[in-house]
């Protein structure tokens, strides 16, 4: 087996998946079927090194099992707890609403009358503290553990959280200095905190937030509209430290240490790869960056043992390497877009060997490989890819280059001086790229797409890995591409044709619906708190679609509003639905927002029909003005989608109630009016709907006690079958042809 490392890291994964997402028995599957494979594998090749591959699973398995075990000890006995903790600043960032964010390794903590002294990292932020780099702290607050992907298309924060080695967060009320750390990793990032202060000292703040970016790896003070330009021209990887700014370093300390050495590469290999780690601390540790010292590092090594190593070899290597250390790299998105990068680069390098082209086009060709290779990932994470990004990176990433190496150079003369000459040269050239960039990189180069499913990511990438192996076999390769193609084209004709769905959010302490026909309609039923949108309802929509059609707004309230204001701001409505009767200062903020940003407003009362592409919204109440409160003026509508009907009652009261007993309430499913509060939700209503099933929208453990106990209890002895957002996750109803309910699933994990 002439790449080992390839087949072992994909044994790891395996187990390291099967422990995220499997029980024991489907491991158990999963491991027969590896070292099945793996057995034919090595008879076939005659080599021994197949048979390690499902060791490796294992491995993967149990290091995985043990880290989530570890992280959900520490969340479970942290979680919502006042407590004290101590430990030593790691590294901290300003956020946009001018809070400290700080990395903190702690080692002991109190709560509940209980000392405990353990490791851990904690994400904690504070509105009013000093507090540095290589300083002991003692910080008191409220601890949380973090929580996973409870909505569909909602990033799973717990992995995201773990997966940059954090194992809680705090909220903490105040910070106190108590002593300094002089450890050498701290005084690295003490170092890296005067570097970037002397960037924003001697360059304006626009390109010094830039600059430090690319050198130390702080990138929190990039404006949005610089983001937004480097997504359009496809080059967002520049600012983070990757692969290209390891090179760039790697390639000047390695030349440096050779002219020291008289010449000799072996001799200044172990020099240059101790710098290239302090310089990995120095900016961060981020994924990417480790992978490429990695490998450098290994290729250092390789050079020195006089091994030839194979570049796809070495990847794999360093991919064992980083998940073995911390198995959660496996849901970092710098990780994967690292990965796929550097194995891009391997794979067009591979298919354009020996090809007889001239350098521009073939640098071209290069780039378009590249590309393809990377834009399913980018698709997926965010929605859409650049079309004139293979161009672009010819152009501006060894412009970059230049301008990164000199803003190192830059950095490392602070420490001798207040030098202008480097850093104003290379804020000078941050600020010609900008300006470049900022007329080339209009949102008109960027095509917005939908996010494909998991399945369509691994099918895009089995493809490519297909036509690659079986390149120089026409036949295979006829057959393969015509097999992928039915495949694709059975995939996008279920996806356009595929049945309804509604969708009831766990939007925190809040209400938040969608209605979704493919390709016919998105209609949003409110909007959830204040924040609540960002998690449930937005990655909905980017997923599906570009905006919501309609979304109507129930009332006013802030747990129904909140996320739907969110909405309007973010472009993604096209009409806003409101009640008739609805007023005071938070209607008009809506109003008035809706007209800033180019969104219709429409009215409804009871009796209003509103058809939209084969489903029926049907205005029940309210039918006059004079309601008690907003809750009381509370939308409700029946949507009826082919053979099922869904009631949404807002937060009506058993008052409200008493008067829909009039009307044609029927309905199949129902959302329970004002989170499961005891004011409404009466006997005589329920059993008039005729509802089979009940979805109660309300967070969990929220200060109000919601749902209450005396409803929950009504809807079992009507023979109801309840959900509840806060403990299930959200409700997802997927329909028949004919609009009937065909299946429910629900997306809390645990």
């Amino acid at each position: 087996m002439k790449r080992p490392f390839v087949w072992f890291v994909c044994g790891l994964m395996s187990g390291i998946l099967s422990a995220a997402y499997l029980n024991k028995a489907c491991f158990a599957a999963v491991t027969l079927t590896v070292a099945a494979v793996s057995v034919f594998m090595g008879v076939k090749r005659r080599t021994g090194e197949c048979f390690y591959v499902p060791l490796f699973c294992v491995l993967g398995f149990l290091i995985c099992s043990a880290d989530m075990l570890s992280a959900g000890n520490v969340g479970a006995l942290v979680d919502d707890t006042d407590a004290v903790v101590r430990g030593t600043v790691r590294s901290f960032y300003i956020t946009e609403s001018g809070k400290r964010a700080i990395q903190l390794d702690a080692d002991s903590l109190s709560f509940g009358g209980n000392d405990v002294d353990r490791d851990f990292t904690v994400f904690l932020t504070v509105s009013d503290s000093e507090a540095k780099a290589g300083d002991r702290v003692r910080a008191e607050g409220r601890l949380y553990g973090f929580e996973g992907a409870t909505n569909p298309y909602q990033t799973d924060y717990k992995m995201y959280m773990l997966s940059n080695g954090y194992d809680c967060s705090m909220w903490a009320e105040s910070v106190e200095k108590t002593g300094e750390n002089g450890s050498l990793i701290y005084k690295v990032e003490r170092a890296r905190e005067r570097v970037n202060d002397f960037f924003d000292r001697m360059m304006p703040q626009k390109e010094a937030a830039v600059m430090k970016a690319l050198t130390t790896g702080y990138k929190h003070g990039i404006d949005e509209n610089t983001r937004e330009t480097y997504k359009n021209l496809g080059i967002s990887h520049l600012l983070a430290v990757s692969g290209i700014h390891v090179s760039v370093i790697a390639g000047f300390v390695f030349l440096l240490f050779s002219k020291i050495f008289g010449g000799s590469r072996r001799k200044a290999m172990p020099f240059a790869a101790a710098f290239l780690v302090l310089y990995l601390f120095f900016t961060g540790v981020s994924p990417s960056a480790l992978r490429a010292v990695i490998m450098t590092v290994a290729g250092y090594i390789g050079y020195i043992l006089r091994r030839d190593g194979d570049r796809l070899n070495i990847t794999a290597f360093s991919a064992l390497v980083m998940l073995i250390a911390n198995p959660f790299y496996l849901w970092n998105l710098s990780f994967q877009l690292s990965y796929a990068g550097i194995t891009a680069v391997g794979a067009a390098n591979g298919l354009l060997t020996g090809r007889r082209m001239k350098k521009p086009v073939k640098a071209f060709m290069f780039s378009l490989l590249v590309w393809v290779f990377t834009t399913p990932l980018t698709m997926y994470y965010f929605g859409g890819a650049s079309l004139i990004s293979p161009l672009t990176n010819i152009i501006f990433v060894p412009y970059l280059s230049w301008a990164t190496g000199l803003g190192l150079l830059s950095a490392l003369m602070s420490f001798f001086g207040e030098w202008a000459l480097f850093p104003k040269t290379a804020g000078g050239m941050i600020w010609l790229y900008d300006f470049l960039a900022e007329k080339v990189g209009t949102d008109i180069f960027y095509i917005d797409t939908a996010k494909p499913t998991v399945a369509a990511v691994v099918g895009m990438y089995a493809f490519m890995a297909f036509v690659i192996f079986f390149m120089g076999r026409r036949k295979m390769l006829k057959r393969g591409v015509a097999a992928f193609s039915a495949a694709a084209a059975v995939y996008v004709f279920s996806t356009v044709n595929a049945p309804a769905e509604v969708i009831f959010f766990d939007s925190g302490q809040g209400d938040a619906s969608a209605v979704y026909i493919p390709g016919k309609l998105m209609a949003v039923i409110d909007g959830g708190p204040e924040g609540g949108a960002e998690r449930s309802v937005i990655p909905y929509i980017k997923a599906k679609t570009e905006r919501a059609d309609v979304l109507f707004l129930s009332h006013t309230d802030a747990d129904h509003s909140g996320g739907a204001m969110e909405l309007i701001r973010q472009g993604l409505v096209d009409t806003v639905v409101m009640s008739a009767y609805s007023t005071g200062e938070r209607a008009d903020e809506i109003k008035s927002l809706a007209e800033e940003n180019g969104v219709g407003i429409r009215y409804m009362e009871a009796g209003d029909i509103l058809e939209l592409n084969g489903c029926a919204f049907k205005c029940l109440y309210p039918d006059g003005p004079g309601a008690k409160s907003e809750n009381e003026a509370s939308l409700v509508i029946k949507v009826s989608l082919g053979e099922t009907d869904i009631l949404f009652t807002g937060d009506i009261s058993e008052d409200n109630e008493k008067e829909l007993l009039k009307r044609d309430i029927d309905c199949d499913i129902i959302k329970i009016a004002h989170h499961g509060s005891s004011t409404s939700s009466s006997e005589p209503f329920l059993v008039m709907t005729g509802a089979d099933t009940a979805v109660i929208e309300a967070g969990e453990g929220n200060m109000y006690g919601f749902p209450h106990e005396k409803v929950t209890r009504r809807l079992d002895s009507l023979g109801m079958e309840t959900y509840i957002t806060g403990r299930d996750g959200a409700v997802a109803f997927y329909m028949d042809d004919d609009g009937t309910v065909k299946d429910v699933k629900t997306f809390r994990c645990s």
